[in-house]
């Protein structure tokens, strides 16, 4: 255990309370963190198809530059 444990000294009955609040912090931000990488990934989408479109524009180019 870390020697910094801010919980250290607490009298044993609280202990039980905080080891159940402590795992609905950790859900809670698990959750999150879920949610946001979902609402990122998604956001990315646009910008995914827009970059694929780039690279066949170029693609595109470079095969005229090239004939």
């Amino acid at each position: 255990m870390s020697e910094l444990n801010k919980y250290k000294g607490l009298p044993d009955v609280l202990l039980p309370q905080i080891e159940s609040q402590c795992k609905r912090r950790i859900e809670a931000l698990e959750k999150v963190i879920s949610l946001q990488t979902e609402a990122l990934e998604e956001s990315l989408k646009a910008i995914y198809l827009q970059l694929d479109e780039a690279k066949q524009d170029l693609e595109d180019i470079e095969s005229q530059i090239g004939s």
